[in-house]
């Protein structure tokens, strides 16, 4: 079926997956006979493990080809049945159009998460820009849901979004223009002193998002309040466990109370999936990417999700203590209670997702522990 240094797409059954075995089952922080271990332990030999999700019975996973190759550009997908392992190399039956798109000159595919989308970056003779590949009959949706944001985003507070160049509803294909700048992600790597400007901009903008007034003329995104941000970490809590990680599932529930019994406020225009990944230095403003989620929810939503993966990201050895502690004590709070508490609910939803990634052993633990420090007020504030 495969060969890693030419990964070809194709299935294999759990005969072929055992003759062939991937990788090592410690790459994410769970115990060697869990679920999820002998779920990875079926891949094609060759893939280094990215990212996983749980999906029902099944594990969809990212994966890189551990060797390089020049007929590799990109991440491969996964999905790993309990009757056997489909991999897709740069094609995906439910995403027909996306060896069309990693074909063409200057393509390269950043993410693919199989069934689901891709998205590829593409440099041209006339710059570069960005194609998200979804289902067919899905394209137009996520172009609407793009400009709205940029409507509203832009009006709010100089929040640069990606600008939609071409939309083929039919293919699945949105073409989106580049938002130029560094992220702050890679400014904490670089140990850039700009970060702490970036995320106080950050601040500034999520403060300037609370203050502006709702459009009369065009409905907003959908409330995510208090309640279905419990859900979310209910759920992944239960996959965790689930899957063989740490049992989140008590813990979860102690968070999950702390959410509901919070004042409810009036719900603003939110990212939802805000973290260092996904903001941009762009000029003397900001930028946003990955804007799917947007929602009206409790202004502390994304900066207890920013909140939380700065400390992510001092727990992975990215970036120093000192720094992401500038950055976190630039983005402000408006309430102190509710930002810690949305805070504690993104660390421990972090435990339960990065059960499902390579990291350090140990990160689930330590983002748990993290979190009930911050829900008690028994850790110094701002984070970390």
């Amino acid at each position: 079926m495969t060969s890693a240094p030419a990964l070809r797409s194709g299935t294999a059954g759990p005969a072929t997956a055992r003759r062939r075995p991937g990788p090592a089952p410690g790459s994410c922080p769970v115990p060697r006979d869990s679920p999820l271990a002998a779920a990875l332990a079926r891949l094609p030999a060759g893939l280094a493990v990215r990212r996983t999700w749980p999906s029902g019975d099944d594990l969809v996973v990212e994966a890189l080809v551990a060797e390089s190759s020049a007929t590799r550009r990109g991440p491969v997908a996964a999905v790993v049945t309990p009757d056997a392992v489909r991999v897709h190399a740069g094609e995906d039956p439910r995403l027909p159009a996306l060896a069309a798109e990693l074909a063409r000159p200057g393509a390269t595919l950043l993410g693919h998460r199989a069934g689901r989308r891709a998205v590829l970056r593409v440099r041209a003779t006339d710059g570069v820009h960005y194609v998200k590949v979804v289902r067919p009959g899905r394209a137009g949706r996520v172009a609407d849901g793009l400009r709205a944001a940029e409507r509203r985003l832009g009006a709010a507070g100089r929040v640069a979004v990606p600008a939609v160049l071409t939309v083929d509803d039919a293919a699945g294909v949105v073409r989106l223009a580049e938002v130029p700048g560094p992220t702050l992600h890679e400014l904490l790597v670089a140990r850039a002193p700009r970060a702490v400007v970036t995320a106080g901009r950050m601040g500034d903008a999520l403060s300037a998002l609370a203050a502006a007034p709702g459009d009369a003329t065009e409905a907003g995104p959908a409330v995510h309040d208090a309640a279905a941000e419990a859900a979310v970490l209910l759920d992944w809590a239960r996959e965790a466990a689930r899957w063989g990680g740490p049992d989140l599932r008590e813990p979860a529930l102690a968070v999950a109370a702390a959410l509901r019994a919070l004042p409810a406020r009036p719900p603003v225009l939110a990212h939802r999936d805000l973290h260092d990944k996904q903001v941009v230095a762009a000029g003397q403003g900001i930028g946003l990417l990955d804007l799917d989620t947007l929602c009206r929810a409790d202004p502390a939503l994304d900066r207890g999700n920013l909140h939380a993966h700065l400390h992510l990201r001092v727990l992975q050895g990215r970036c120093p203590p000192t720094l992401a502690g500038a950055c976190a004590a630039r983005l402000g709070a408006d309430d102190r209670r509710a930002v810690g508490v949305y805070t504690a609910a993104a660390l421990l939803r972090l435990a339960a997702v990065y059960t499902f990634r390579p990291g350090p052993r140990g990160l689930p633990e330590r983002l748990l522990a993290t979190a009930f420090d911050v829900l008690a007020g028994a850790t110094p504030w701002p984070l970390p």
